[in-house]
Parts: structure tokens; sequence; C-alpha cells
């Protein structure tokens, strides 16, 4: 059952007596396009985009203005109060009344504006107006949450960052304060933890003593904690109170390394069912703000057997990695650096401290998230890239050492490992396959032959077809899957049928006690051939040999399709493939296609793969 941590604080009185208040900003805001200065027109905020009938009026420069007024209470005279803008996707300037208080061109981290407290008139209504730049042509609102913030001016929370070390019990807390204090005078920070969605689960208290602006603090979370993975997606809950100030939010406790061309996710190996999120499918979202779109479009990729997303030069908002935590995907933002833009990196001009800082930003506003798992730096530019990857690599792996990074344009290579000390580490290989337009069956033949390549970690799909359905692609991408190697499609009834089939086992561990069967059928259903293939043990990994069909085919007297059906126990984990036979002399007897029987590979167990010992609960 969840709870909430904020809930609980305040019935047990241990949340602060003051903290942080906002006000939305959501509704109606009038605006203005261009130069003028005439607001006679109004939109609804936070919006993505404007509506059509009102793209007529958009002038090349991309300018527009919006204002509206909002009350400030009185209570939050000797506050400090800041303005909170989600994701305006643009260079924005604000206004408040009619004083300008500066201006910031982030482009997927927040804007966050300090408002001078002279300009601010609480207990009246005051005027906010925002001017958005948007590159010519490209007309995009302001989205995500927009809101007012009130803070404790004598010590606030200005930055949280979490580190997770679930094989140490602890959750390191990286806190930045800020505010008009001079001393600490013996205040403390206290944290508090809870599991999301037990029930019953305690809440961890711990005290430190504040004796710092910026302090790194070692909370600890247990001797066995929850992992949080593809297949556990447990997060926990943590509050922080500092004097009158309070922040809440979500993590999981997940590891992540690079050993010996291997990325580990809690010390077993990764392997990756990736797509890359174009932006056909971005425009296809009812909205990017909200969670439950991102849940919808995520779902689709879970059930199809996909655990990797890949956002090209593209960072999505915080709604996104919320949705991403709740399923169990990883995740693999990018940072806003596009080849068509044509700007060469590492000639000493602005683009390449703008890249860094950028990247930075995302780090520190989405980077709790256990799905953020992977970062890349965006796509290629024209000149230096090669240099500027190294050097973004190398900052950004001192910057924040639990998330790994990739530099390679549209294909994920990660190239460091937490352990900068280790050199041995080998990219591994992820292959870029073509999803849109291919055949089901050609796409199910390459998905195939890369689960069968002990030298490949995995696919990255470049794009999402969602004209497969889930239960097809489902049986040749997932977690466990078998693979028949037909060695042609045609065959005569002089003929024996022999197919060696293995298996892929990309779990968390060895499947124990597990079965397989397999039956032979034509179109009417009629079984001509089957029984139990394999009964044990399947170990992690690529390889594993699950037997050899045998079956003579002289008893089909007529020219008809059969189809090969594997069944692992408990029916969720099936695949299947089509071949075709033909009365001797009929027809003619085909090979399989080059790109099929190249996927042969050795039959027969592979060296056992020790099973999984987790330190730590995946309950």
């Amino acid at each position: 059952m969840k709870k909430s941590l904020v809930l609980l604080l305040a019935l047990f009185g241990l949340l602060p007596s003051s903290a942080q208040e906002t006000i939305s900003l959501d509704g109606f805001w009038d605006y203005a396009i261009g130069d003028s200065t005439q607001y006679n027109q109004y939109a609804t905020l936070p919006s993505s985009v404007l509506s059509d009938d009102k793209a007529v009026t958009r002038p090349d420069s991309g300018v527009i203005w919006y204002r509206r007024s909002v009350y400030v209470p009185d209570s939050w005279r000797r506050h400090r109060v800041s303005l909170y803008l989600e994701r305006p996707n643009a260079k924005t300037t604000l206004y408040v009344n009619g004083v300008k208080q500066g201006d910031c061109n982030y482009v997927f981290a927040p804007h966050k504006y300090d408002i001078v407290n002279e300009q601010l008139i609480p207990g009246e209504r005051n005027t906010i107006a925002i001017c958005v730049e948007n590159p010519p042509q490209k007309w995009e609102g302001i989205s995500g949450r927009m809101e007012l913030r009130a803070q404790s001016r004598n010590i606030y929370i200005r930055q949280v960052r979490l580190r997770p070390f679930p094989y140490e019990g602890v959750v390191q807390l990286d806190l930045t304060l800020d505010g008009s204090f001079r001393a600490f005078y013996n205040e403390a920070v206290a944290v508090y933890i809870q599991r999301e969605g037990a029930a019953n689960a305690r809440i961890l208290t711990n005290y430190y003593e504040l004796d710092n602006s910026h302090m790194l603090i070692n909370v600890y979370v247990g001797d066995k904690v929850a992992l949080w993975d593809e297949f556990h997606p447990n997060l926990y809950r943590i509050g922080i109170a500092v004097a009158n100030d309070y922040y809440e939010t979500t993590f999981g406790m997940r590891e992540i390394m690079l050993k010996d061309q291997q990325l580990t996710v809690n010390r077993y190996p990764l392997f990756f069912r990736g797509v890359a999120v174009d932006e056909e499918t971005l425009s296809r979202m009812t909205s990017k703000n909200d969670e439950q779109s991102w849940l919808e479009l995520f779902r689709q990729y879970k059930d199809r057997g996909l655990n990797v997303v890949r956002f090209p030069s593209y960072c999505p908002p915080d709604a996104a990695f919320i949705a991403a935590d709740k399923l169990g995907l990883y995740l693999q933002p990018e940072g806003p650096s596009w080849p068509d833009y044509g700007v060469a990196l590492q000639d000493g001009k602005p683009a390449d401290d703008y890249l860094f800082n950028e990247s930075k930003r995302l780090i520190d506003n989405y980077g709790h998230h256990p799905s953020f798992l992977m970062m890349g730096s965006g796509c290629n530019s024209i000149g230096g890239w090669g240099d500027f990857c190294n050097e973004w690599k190398k900052q950004m792996m001192h910057y924040e050492p639990t998330i790994v990074y990739d530099g390679s344009e549209y294909q994920i290579r990660p190239q460091v490992s937490v352990n900068e000390s280790d050199t041995s580490n080998v990219a591994p290989v992820i292959a870029n396959v073509q999803c849109k337009g291919i055949a089901l069956p050609d796409l199910k033949a390459q998905l195939e032959r890369n689960l069968c390549d002990k030298n490949n970690s995995g696919f990255l799909l470049d794009g999402f077809n969602n004209s497969i359905d889930a239960e097809t692609m489902h049986q040749f991408c997932s977690p466990l899957v078998s693979i028949a190697h037909f060695q042609k499609t045609e065959y005569s009834s002089a003929d024996t049928l022999v197919v060696p089939v293995e298996c892929y086992n990309a779990f968390f561990g060895d499947i124990q006690s597990i079965r397989a069967s397999y039956y032979i059928s034509d179109d009417s259903l009629q079984v001509y051939a089957g029984g139990l293939l394999f009964n044990g043990e399947i170990p992690l990994g690529k390889n594993t040999s699950l037997g050899t069909i045998r079956m003579p085919l002289d008893t089909i007297k007529t020219a008809q399709k059969l189809t090969l059906t594997i069944v692992f126990s408990g029916n969720k984990y099936v695949n299947h493939w089509d071949f075709k036979v033909y009365p001797t002399g009929r027809g003619k007897e085909k090979e399989r296609p080059e790109s099929l029987s190249s996927s042969v590979i050795r039959l027969g167990l592979e060296p056992k793969t020790p099973t999984l010992k987790v330190l730590c609960s995946t309950d």
C-alpha cells in the first residue's frame, strides 16, 4: 500500500512548521507575439505548442510573450520567492511588475528564477510576464510544472542529489543549502526514508549535525535493501528537513558497472533490447507533461520485451523518468546537440561550455531517478566531435560516477565504468537494427541472430513499429527466448527435419527447474509431432542448448506450411517458426537465406554461469 511520507511525518509531528509553499501558475495567460506588446489573445499553459488556429500569426522571429497576474499571500513577505518553469524548451526572460528579473537559455533543464524581494508585493496581485524566444518556425509553449515557490530566507534547500550504493546499504545525500545565515546555531538535517508500496514499511529516521552549506551525507538504508532493476522496480521515498524547509522525492537502489565488455546492473549482465524514440513518436503523444502519457508509451515497449529507451539529442521531462522508475525501464537521455545545426566543437567557442553545463544540469535535475541509467552526449556535430566526446565523458564521469556515459552517434557504446582506474574495459557492442518499414520475418530473424551472438550485448531499434502487436514481438524479444536453427525454409517429404534449439536467458540469474516443450502443427492445428524438449536449469546468458528436434517428413502427403512452436512452462514465453514441406519430386528445396543460416552457431552447453548470489533482496 502506497503511503505519503509527507502525510505520515505531519501526523508524527516531524515536519518543520513552515515547509516550502507553492502557487500553481497553470491556467489562462494573455499573450502577444513578435515585438508587439498588445496582449489581445490568450493561451492555456502549460502547453507544448500553440493551437493551430493561432499558427497563422506566427512571425519568423519566434518570440512570444505570456502575461498574467497572480495573488501573492501576505505570509510570503519574509520568504525567498522563486519561479519554476519545468520545460520552456527555449530561452526565457522574466519580468515581475514590469522589472526584469533575469533570463535563462537552458534547453532540457528547468528554468529557475530567484525573484528580487523588493519587486514582489505580498498581499496583492502581481504581474508576471515571460518572454519565450523559440527558434524560428519552432513554436513551443511552456510545458510541465509552472509555479511560484516560497522558502525560508534564513536557510533553504538549494539542491539535492542522490547517489545509491546498494551493496553498502547507503544512499549518499549531496546537499547544498543557501540563505542569509551566518552561522548554523546547532541546526540539524533530518532525513526520513521509507520503502514505497510495501505494507507497514517503517520510516527510517536519521539526524545529522548541520555544519556547512554543502554536505555529503551517507544515509543508512538497511543491511538488506530492495534493489531496483527492470525485473524489480522497487522504490524508496526520502524526505529531507532543514530548519523550516523540506524536500521530498523517490530514488532506487541500483548499481551499474562496465567490466570486460559487459554492462552489469546489480552485478548481473545487462542485455540490451532497446528502442530509440524519434520525433514522430513524441508528436503522437497526447501530452509530454503528464505521467500517464509516458506510462502508456512505455508499457507498449515493456509489453514487447524491450528494456532500454534512448532519446537521441533529447531529455524527456520529469514525468517520463517517474513512469520509467515505476515500470522498470532503463533510459538514456542526451544533451542538446544536433548535427544539422553545424556547430563545430573543441575550437574554443561557447558551445563547448554550454553542452558541458547542460549535461550537468540534467544530472542535477533527473539523476536521482534509478531509470536514468545512461546518458548520451547528443548526436554528432560537424567538427571536433571525437575530442569533445572524450573530454565530455571524462568530465561527466567525475561529476557523477553512478551513471554510464555514451558519446557515440545513435548507438549505445558506454566507454567508462564506475571505476575510473579500470582501463581494461572495452565498450560492449550494441547493434543498430532497422525497425520501421521492415517485414516482420526479417525483423524476427535479425533479433534472433543478435540474441545468439556471444560477442554482441544487444540491439537498438531505430524506431518503434507499433503495427507489430505485443504478443508477437514478445516471442523473439524478451528476457527468455528459444531460438530454432533451421538450415532451409523448404523441405521434401523424403527429408528428416533436424532443428537444433538453444536459449537466450537475460533474467537476473539462472532459471531453475524449467521445462520446454515443442509441437509441429499445420494451419488447422493438427499436430504431427511434439513432446518434452528440455527439463532442467537454464544458466544466465546465451547459447544454452535445449536439444535437437528430429522428425521424418515422409508422412506429409500434400504440400503445406507447418509451424514449429516451442513453449516454456507457464506458457508466458513462446516462440514459433514456419517452414514448408512438399511431397517428393514436387517443389524446390530452398536453403535458408544467408541472413538466417549464418546465425547457426555452436551448439551444446556453454560453460555454466554461476548462480547469481545477490547480497540485496529483490522482493
